[in-house]
């Protein structure tokens, strides 16, 4: 995946960034980012599958969040709205590779700023239990990696759960 910066910049003619209006009116001091977790192209170009998610703050009112889907196969996982500091029940998600493979360490990484769990104690997202990282699973065999939400602020979150593979294959979760 790749992270993108959503402000607005203009160099020359081109002007690149992402602008969203509601009821003609803009932002005048808009910031955000936008993780790009999949994007798979036919022969000819064409796109064919696109996963992302984004976070968009117009004006320093609270980060408006979503996803952007066109036949994905990045697997999703959502939870309910929170309180600052509440949290969620825990969720999981299930693994199941198609040839016998070893997992790395899974990895929490946010969309906003690309931190992960491990680098920020605010994190909004916790790994609770997790039977992937390290281990050897079969194929047609599964594993769980189950989270729980934790937001530290007003807004929505977003984040991802990375769980690489020695076959090659890393498998995202957006979150």
């Amino acid at each position: 995946g790749q992270l993108y910066d959503v402000a607005e910049s203009t160099r020359g003619s081109v002007t690149t960034g992402m602008t969203v209006a509601v009821q003609g009116r803009t932002c005048v001091t808009a910031s955000g980012t936008l993780a790009v977790h999949e994007a798979t192209r036919d022969l000819s170009g064409l796109l064919t599958s696109f996963a992302a998610t984004y976070v968009y703050s117009c004006d320093g009112a609270p980060p408006n969040v979503g996803e952007l889907r066109l036949q994905s196969s990045v697997d999703h996982v959502s939870f309910a709205a929170l309180p600052p500091n509440a949290t969620s029940a825990p969720q999981s998600v299930t693994v199941t590779p198609t040839v016998d493979t070893t997992f790395g360490t899974a990895v929490l990484g946010t969309v906003s700023s690309g931190t992960s769990q491990a680098t920020n104690p605010f994190f909004p997202f916790r790994i609770v239990t997790d039977t992937c990282s390290g281990a050897t699973v079969a194929a047609g065999a599964s594993c769980d990696v189950s989270l729980t939400a934790h937001p530290t602020s007003l807004g929505g979150q977003l984040g991802t759960l990375t769980l690489p593979s020695t076959v090659g294959t890393t498998y995202v979760t957006s979150l």
